[in-house]
């Protein structure tokens, strides 16, 4: 019995040392196995890390392209608008030095007429004279207002003044036409800057006033020098110095009269 039991024991304690010997041999290739993973792992992840490096370089060097880029043509433009600037500021300083030119060299003709002409007989003196100030520009004045002829009361306001020069076969019309919004029919203003004529004026739209002092309507009339023309702006011909005047006001029959020109 006792030759039995040591034989078993024997048997265990064998089978006993194989299965720790294949134990220890497995655990040796799973460390292995765990080794090699980890050097893949980190041999991955150091390509990684590379890769992630030269991306990040060249994106940063595109950076600085674009940067590059940006501040050039933000100098370009720079440099652009200060040309523009310097060229108008020369264009302007140009005009000025010519405007003043012309006006010395006007000045200084004008005065050597004056100065050489007092050495001539009297005769040649005068027509030289006259010849010069024939060259200079003839103008007359253009108002437009309203009531400042008008005899109702009403409030006078000057709403154009301008000197215009004269100039050859351009009548009251064609002036007034040149320098305002106008509406005419056959010769007759009804219209200037937007102020329209009413004649005959509606009763019904007639105030108290207008209906006691027998008011007709409300016109625009022509006045050269003061004095009503008698004719329409088609055969007016303003002269140098002269003023004519485009009156808009209430009329009543008064102006039927050969007292109101």
């Amino acid at each position: 019995m006792k030759k039995v039991f040591k034989t078993c024991l024997m048997m265990f304690l064998v089978v006993f040392v194989m299965f720790s010997a294949a134990c220890m041999k497995e655990s040796k290739n799973i460390s292995k196995n765990d080794l090699k993973t980890n050097s893949i792992s980190n041999s991955s992840k150091g390509n990684q890390k590379s890769v992630y490096k030269k991306e990040n370089s060249e994106v940063k060097e595109i950076n600085e392209n674009e940067n590059n880029s940006l501040n050039s043509k933000s100098e370009e433009e720079k440099k652009e608008v200060q040309d523009k600037k310097e060229a108008n500021s020369k264009d302007k300083t140009d005009k000025e030095n010519k405007t003043s030119n012309n006006a010395i060299s006007k000045k200084d003709t004008n005065s050597s007429i004056s100065k050489n002409s007092n050495n001539l007989p009297k005769d040649i003196k005068n027509k030289v004279v006259k010849k010069a100030e024939n060259e200079k520009e003839k103008t007359f004045t253009l108002i437009i207002g309203k009531n400042l002829k008008g005899y109702t009361g009403k409030k006078k306001e000057t709403l154009v003044t301008k000197n215009i020069k004269i100039q050859s076969k351009k009548s009251a019309m064609t002036c007034l036409r040149e320098n305002s919004k106008m509406q005419e029919k056959g010769g007759f203003i009804f219209e200037i800057n937007g102020i329209h004529n009413i004649y005959p004026i509606p009763a019904s739209k007639k105030t108290e006033e207008q209906k006691s002092m027998g008011v007709m309507g409300i016109d625009w009339f022509i006045y050269l020098n003061g004095k009503k023309t008698p004719v329409g702006a088609n055969d007016v011909y303003p002269k140098e110095g002269d003023v004519l005047l485009f009156d808009f006001h209430e009329w009543d029959k008064r102006e039927f009269s050969s007292s109101s020109y």
